[in-house]
């Protein structure tokens, strides 16, 4: 609901794999490398249309952890490359730009149970 139109699969285990697809297209795909639940989920993270050299994927790890009777959540994106961010606020392009979006999103569906109406990615 949170990430706008994508479909998110996996069975979450160690060595599976992540897949992310968009009108039955996947976009985004990965490997599970840590599955802590419900603290911590890593994956190593490739998109589908990157030209980027790069040595290996990227790495995204979301992390919970209690603060004071709430929850705060951590999102690392390593292994990053120069064009993995977009100096362009007004754009959903770049890391920098897509995961504030997203995590928007999530904030607004668990605080009211609705979602950021859609908008073009």
């Amino acid at each position: 609901q949170y990430f706008f139109g994508t479909h998110i699969a996996s069975d979450w285990q160690v060595g599976s794999q992540v897949t992310y697809s968009r009108n039955g297209e996947v976009t985004d795909y990965g490997e599970i490398l840590r599955c802590e639940k419900p603290r911590v989920l890593s994956f190593t993270w490739t998109h589908t249309g990157d030209k980027t050299e790069r040595s290996g994927p990227t790495v995204l790890t979301f992390e919970l952890k209690p603060v004071e009777g709430a929850v705060r959540l951590t999102v690392k994106h390593e292994n990053l490359a120069p064009q993995d961010i977009v100096d362009d606020p007004e754009t959903f392009e770049g890391l920098n730009n897509g995961w504030p979006a997203i995590l928007s999103n999530l904030k607004s569906l668990l605080e009211t149970g609705k979602t950021i109406p859609a908008l073009s990615l």
